[in-house]
């Protein structure tokens, strides 16, 4: 879980940003902290689309571990987001799920985050879990990142959580802190280094700042407003472990380590991979393994001592020579890649089945928009059971229809308003602000 590794993403999550040379954290704001939590929601939100759009393809039945794989990452990156929703409620922010936030594909990651990595809409393979998953999922490789792995760990650990004073320890937790928060000409550009140096840094300075005023802290929303799943944020101590939580599930912070951290991983399962070595695992075809043994002769999808990064070597080996990950692309259906309504003629089924899963993808941000501002209790059932059960259901008769007879089938096209050519009508831009 890499202190540095949320440090680095950070800056390259939104475009409204100045550049992290010229801005500095020492400059920062409640409002600029307000809208870069809000820029966290949407890259989080980003992931979840080309997830879904992968796990739709399959067929159902078949190719179940590496079904089970991508619909265990949906989970996750709904907490994610949830997470950064929550530390925006606890500085009084309000968190926005619309048309105007919503993302679009094919395209780059929120604000220019990833720059090089182009995230499409496409079946299920190996090639495109490859190229576009473990891009999204990167982890970060520099070593003055990285070394801070072990510190964000032990600040998120269950021992300080009943400190209301984490302020006052984040320089003994995280040696070097604030001087990586204040360096010019630094640029990163992966998701985990994004939650430190545009969320934890200037989140870090303000509480400081706060402790002078009437309130002591920045974190005054109300606690009513969040969602307890996976946790509440009230304080500098939980808004750090929220930042683990992300980075560990996710990229994993230490790029030399393919497992989660046991305090952050699902069932309280040892050995829990990453994202990024989960959708490794897809492309080799074989479980990770961390200072296991060597590959076998002739093994072809085995291979000795990966490593994330070009040019380094991790200490302790990591191969994928464990259990099996079969896939077997002829169990895809064979989904358009990068779809858009006005591909589907008028008053096809292709068409009207896409409208309707349209419609319940709206259904579902908006009921994610209120659960998130206020309306906890609709998250279950209503958001993440039943909504979200009708749009697997929608997604699954979608991808099984061609778009015309001996043609590709048809995909979700994640789109909340539509425009038909010639006409005004607009579609389901429905949430409020």
């Amino acid at each position: 879980m890499a202190i540095f590794t949320v440090f680095l993403a950070l800056s390259c999550l939104f475009s409204g940003w100045p550049d992290v040379s010229a801005q500095g954290t020492d400059r920062v704001t409640i409002e600029k902290l307000r809208e870069n939590l809000q820029s966290a929601i949407e890259l989080e939100w980003a992931t979840i689309p080309p997830y879904l759009n992968a796990a739709l393809s399959i067929k159902e039945g078949t190719n179940k571990p590496v079904n089970g794989i991508l619909w265990s990452i949906l989970g996750n990156e709904m907490d994610h987001m949830a997470l950064a929703a929550n530390m925006l409620n606890a500085i009084k922010g309000k968190p926005v799920l619309n048309a105007a936030k919503a993302p679009r594909y094919p395209g780059p990651l929120p604000a220019g985050c990833l720059p090089d990595l182009n995230v499409t809409l496409e079946k299920m393979t190996r090639a495109h879990t490859e190229r576009v998953f473990m891009g999204i999922e990167t982890p970060e490789c520099e070593d003055s990142v990285t070394k801070f792995h072990d510190h964000l760990s032990k600040a998120a650990s269950p021992d300080l959580q009943a400190s209301n004073k984490m302020s006052e320890k984040v320089e003994d937790a995280f040696p070097g802190l604030l001087a990586k928060c204040d360096e010019e000409g630094y640029s990163p550009d992966t998701i985990g280094a994004i939650y430190i140096h545009k969320i934890l840094c200037p989140m870090y300075k303000l509480e400081i700042q706060a402790q002078g005023s009437p309130e002591g802290t920045i974190f005054t929303g109300d606690p009513g407003r969040q969602v307890s799943i996976p946790f509440k944020v009230s304080n500098l101590t939980t808004a750090i472990r929220a930042i683990a939580f992300i980075i560990s599930q996710g990229e994993g912070g230490d790029a030399c380590n393919p497992y989660v951290d046991d305090q952050f991983a699902e069932n309280n399962k040892k050995n829990v991979p990453s994202h990024y070595f989960k959708f490794a695992e897809i492309v080799h075809g074989k479980a990770v393994e961390y200072g296991g043994k060597p590959c076998r002769a002739r093994d072809p999808w085995c291979h000795d001592y990966f490593s994330p990064c070009d040019g380094k070597n991790c200490e302790n080996d990591i191969t994928f020579n464990g259990p099996q990950v079969p896939f077997d692309e002829n169990d895809v259906w064979p989904i358009i890649s990068n779809p858009s309504t006005d591909l589907y003629p008028p008053g096809s089924e292709a068409r009207k089945l896409s409208d309707d899963f349209n419609k319940v993808y709206v259904d579902v941000m908006q009921c994610l928009h209120d659960a998130l501002n206020g309306h906890p209790e609709k998250l279950k059932p209503d958001c993440a059971d039943d909504k979200m059960v009708d749009l697997k259901k929608k997604g699954i008769q979608l991808v099984q229809t061609p778009i015309y007879p001996g043609g590709p089938n048809a995909s979700p096209t994640y789109e909340f308003d539509y425009k038909e050519k010639g006409q005004q009508q607009q579609q389901q831009q429905r949430i409020e602000l």
